[in-house]
């Protein structure tokens, strides 16, 4: 495992030299490794979270207001109003 690891931050070390960030490289912070792809799966993870909050926030908002238009109290329509 120890040989895997080594190609592979050479292999990381080469693509930044060229400028690049090759595909499946990781990202040392301290002493944690962290794949780039995990990093940006955790990422669109986090925004879609979000927007799945926002999402069911709307939805409550919306069913309120459904059973407070349920809850108005309408006055009755008199024959002499539908001329109008």
């Amino acid at each position: 495992m120890e040989a895997f690891m080594r190609i592979a931050m050479e292999a990381a070390e080469e693509g930044r030299r060229e400028g690049g960030i090759p595909i499946g490289s990781v990202v040392v912070h301290g002493e944690m490794v962290m794949p780039i792809v995990r990093a940006l799966i955790a990422i669109a993870v986090s925004l879609v979270r979000s927007r799945v909050s926002l999402h069911r926030e709307i939805f409550t908002l919306q069913h309120q207001l459904t059973v407070y238009h349920r809850s108005i109290r309408r006055p009755p329509v008199r024959p002499s109003d539908r001329h109008f």
